[in-house]
């Protein structure tokens, strides 16, 4: 272990926080210790022979909530293939017997109209697994007890488990980012915030970045986003790209804000524009896609680069700041979720493996809409 006389570090920091001497540049060279992957040095500082043994150790696995918690369906509730019937609604007819007895009239009791029916299958399906070796004696040389080496293939374990979670997340996110581009590419259920805005304001405003900081913007906004939810709500043709009639309460329907915009309305107009509790389905996402190289803002988590499932057509659209669709448009439903281990006695290790397959729908008949920000030509 390496071992630095830093006392007159110590006392010039000191007399620095004292006002005794003026701010002055620090070499903390020896103060902070930094990450390394393996030790520099692995003896005793007296006899130069004995090897120094590690403290403290710490598991450190990812703190990970699921964004789409409300998306995914287990085996039970979805099944390997998902057939969706919707039963459109009847027109009236004419009312005949206030015609019994006319020169018109004409009875006709075994006429037949059939309900008009659409079926819709989903059958695609994708899997993957997570798999990990462990040896039965090579571990055992880094640890000081049986219940160290046990907390930490615990916590392995936990990781797998964790990034399988991670994976079905992204491919919900994947599913998401396809029905924005549908939806985008169809030009139906796109609601252009800022362009609306600028229709009655008195200063239009050019630019996606200062709206984002526009109180009266940001209301207006708000106001909008609100009046979709009650219009969606309404049986209506207009919120699905074949044109079926559908309706959406709002116990049923998944209200998604971007992080950006969320903020921005809280910080600016001090209050929350949707709360979990007045939408049961609500989620906040940091970004659709990505938060890109750099430091995350809102051009990168605004965006929506995709190729669309149903024609691969390329679509690139930013400043989404929210969508809005039916329980029933977007879909990860899991079945065959399994775990297993593998053992290989002769060389002394175990291969454990999670896995599960996936089919992740995206249903373009049903109810969804997408708001927009974007810059606006002067």
């Amino acid at each position: 272990m390496t071992v630095t006389q830093i006392y007159q570090l110590i006392n010039d920091t000191a007399n620095e926080v004292y006002g005794a001497q003026a701010v002055s540049v620090l070499d903390l060279q020896g103060l902070i210790s930094l990450r390394d992957t393996v030790l520099g040095t692995g003896t005793d500082n007296f006899m130069n022979v004995l090897v120094d043994r590690i403290g403290k150790t710490a598991l450190r696995t990812l703190d990970y909530t699921s964004e789409y918690p409300n998306f995914i369906r287990d085996e039970f509730e979805f099944g390997c293939i998902y057939q969706k019937i919707s039963i459109q609604p009847f027109s009236a007819s004419e009312q005949a017997a206030w015609d019994v007895g006319s020169g018109a009239f004409t009875p006709d009791i075994f006429r037949i109209d059939k309900p008009t029916i659409f079926q819709d299958v989903f059958k695609d399906s994708s899997t993957w697994t997570v798999l990990v070796t462990i040896p039965d004696q090579m571990l055992k040389t880094a640890f000081t007890s049986a219940e160290a080496m046990s907390a930490f293939i615990t916590a392995v374990f936990d990781s797998m488990s964790t990034s399988l979670r991670m994976q079905m997340d992204n491919v919900t996110r994947l599913a998401i980012c396809a029905m924005i581009g549908e939806k985008v590419n169809a030009s139906n259920g796109v609601v252009d915030l800022l362009s609306l805005y600028n229709t009655t304001a008195a200063t239009p405003i050019t630019a996606a970045a200062d709206a984002m900081v526009s109180k009266d913007f940001l209301l207006f906004a708000g106001k909008i986003m609100r009046d979709y939810i009650k219009y969606m709500e309404r049986p209506s043709v207009l919120y699905n790209i074949p044109g079926r009639v559908r309706a959406t309460a709002r116990d049923n329907m998944h209200v998604l804000m971007l992080t950006d915009f969320t903020s921005a309305y809280d910080t600016y107009c001090r209050s929350m524009l949707f709360s979990p509790e007045e939408l049961p389905l609500y989620t906040e996402v940091t970004y659709w896609q990505g938060p890109g190289a750099s430091a995350p803002n809102f051009g990168d988590c605004s965006t929506v680069h995709v190729n669309i499932p149903s024609d691969g057509t390329e679509v690139n659209q930013p400043g989404v700041v929210a969508m809005f669709c039916d329980r029933e448009a977007i879909v990860t439903g899991y079945y065959d979720r399994f775990s297993a281990a593998d053992r290989n006695n002769r060389d002394r290790y175990t291969n454990y493996t999670e896995g599960c397959t996936l089919q992740s729908i995206v249903d373009t008949s049903e109810g969804c809409c997408v708001f927009v920000v974007v810059d606006q030509t002067p």
